[in-house]
Parts: C-alpha cells; sequence; structure tokens
C-alpha cells in the first residue's frame, strides 16, 4: 500500500513477481537481524479481483506450477487463497463460472486449479533438477517431472480492460504464447521396462471451465451435465511402457496454460 486509503489496482508486468518480492522481502529481513524467521505465504492468489473470470480457467493451473515450482524453497508455506468460491468478500453470483477465488466453485466442481494442487503433491522429496518451465523430482522408484507453459495477462488485462473478456471467451486477455516443446533426457536410470504416465491439465481437457464451454456452456445445468463435467475434471492420462537401456529420452509439447506432470517407473 502506498497510503493509507489507495493501493494499485494494476497487476504486476513481472511474471516472476512472487520471486522477486521473496527476495526483496528475505534481503529486508536479513538487515533487521531476523533472517532465520521463516516466512508463511498466506492468501495467495494471482490478484485481488473476485470476479476475475480467468479465475475459472486452466490459466490459474500454470499459474500454480510456475509459482510453486519458482519458490518451493522460498516460503516455509503457501497458502492459496481459498478453497471454495462459496467464501466471497461481495455478493453472491448465480452463475457457476463466475470468477470467484476458489479451488472449487459453489457448487463443488473441481477447477483445474485444485486438480494442478493434486498434482503437485506427488512431487518426491529430492529435487534433480529446475529450470524454465521444468522441475524434475525423484522418490523410492520413482521420478516425476513438472511442466508447464504459463502466459501472463496481457497488458490491457492488468489495467482492468475486459473488452477482449466473455463468459464463454476468457483467453484472449493473455500474452501470445507458442506451443514449448520439452526434450528430456534421463541418464543412468538403468536398464529394463520403464512405465511413463503421463497427466495433463489444459483447455483440451483437465479443466471443468472448459468442459463446460465445450459442452455448450449450459446454465443452469442437469444432472447428467453436472455428472459428465465432473467427470471431465480429472487430468488426461496417458501410460506407455518401453524398454530402456541406460538412457530413457522423453518428448513433451504443451500449449500455452498446459501443464503435465510426468512420472517414470520401473515395471
Amino acid at each position: 500500500m502506498d497510503t493509507n486509503d489507495s493501493f494499485y489496482m494494476a497487476v504486476s508486468g513481472d511474471e516472476a513477481y512472487l520471486e522477486h518480492v521473496g527476495k526483496e522481502m528475505k534481503a529486508f529481513l536479513d538487515q533487521e537481524g531476523f533472517g532465520e524467521i521463516p516466512v508463511m505465504l498466506d492468501e495467495w492468489s494471482n490478484n485481488i479481483w473476485q470476479r476475475d473470470l480467468c479465475n475459472d480457467t486452466c490459466y490459474k493451473s500454470a499459474y500454480l506450477f510456475k509459482n510453486v515450482m519458482e519458490n518451493h524453497d522460498r516460503f516455509y508455506g503457501m497458502g492459496y487463497f481459498n478453497v471454495s468460491d462459496r467464501l466471497d468478500e461481495i455478493a453472491p453470483a448465480a452463475e457457476t463460472f463466475h470468477g470467484g477465488f476458489g479451488l472449487f466453485t459453489q457448487n463443488g466442481f473441481p477447477k483445474s486449479a485444485y486438480r494442478a494442487m493434486q498434482l503437485l503433491n506427488r512431487a518426491g522429496d529430492k529435487l534433480l533438477v529446475e529450470g524454465e518451465g521444468y522441475f524434475i523430482t525423484s522418490s523410492q522408484r520413482e521420478i516425476q517431472i513438472f511442466l508447464h507453459n504459463y502466459c501472463h495477462y496481457d497488458m490491457l488485462y492488468r489495467y482492468r480492460n475486459t473488452t477482449n473478456l466473455t463468459k464463454t471467451e476468457r483467453y484472449r486477455v493473455f500474452n501470445e504464447k507458442q506451443l514449448v516443446s520439452f526434450h528430456i533426457s534421463l541418464e543412468g536410470i538403468g536398464a529394463g521396462k520403464h512405465t511413463i504416465r503421463r497427466y495433463g491439465i489444459g483447455p483440451g481437457g483437465g479443466s471443468t471451465y472448459d468442459a463446460w464451454i465445450a459442452m455448450g456452456a449450459p446454465e443452469p445445468m442437469t444432472e447428467e451435465e453436472k455428472q459428465e463435467l465432473y467427470r471431465q475434471s480429472y487430468p488426461v492420462y496417458r501410460s506407455d511402457t518401453v524398454k530402456t537401456e541406460e538412457t530413457l529420452k522423453i518428448k513433451a509439447f504443451l500449449q500455452p496454460h498446459e501443464v503435465q506432470l510426468i512420472t517414470v517407473s520401473m515395471c
């Protein structure tokens, strides 16, 4: 806050905002002699707008992947705000997908952000390597590869210009990004058969909002539509078994706003 009665309403154009703020905070604590005190991030989200229609899209799953991966060792804990759209600080909305803060809609549908958190919970206890868009961990007899293709708000939308945003078209307010390819080589993995499991969340699957759009954006929904929407909330899944020598090569292609978890385990 700049003064007691005003603060900026624009979202930062810095895609690594959380990382940079965390570093500034650590430097300040070190300077004041409190550098050993753990820092907890609470009521965390990407903006303060409780009617940001992008909150329902799979943009949020890529946002969570990116920021958890980049700040995993910077904070003692990261508390997302909040669990359900039922907790609104303004008048309740009638629509299922109204842009609430929650990981679940007010009538209980898991958003892509919740499914992303479930995938992040699969991270192993040992970090192997990290870099732009990727984060690889391991646990006993399994390797976990986390990937994302994050897209930030464009300048117009960061300043709340909603010209390119509608109830059923919510992806035209982001910076343009292209498909991203990852080519991963796991050396010394051992000869034998390995099972590669892929879990994907993106506009093409794993997002209840996008599934709702694909079924014609019905409102209100019948019981059949609700059951189908819940079924489609799960990440897209594929399993393959491959035979390797000492090196396993994996390729992945991610559309804008898409995240993937790829696990590798011995058969």
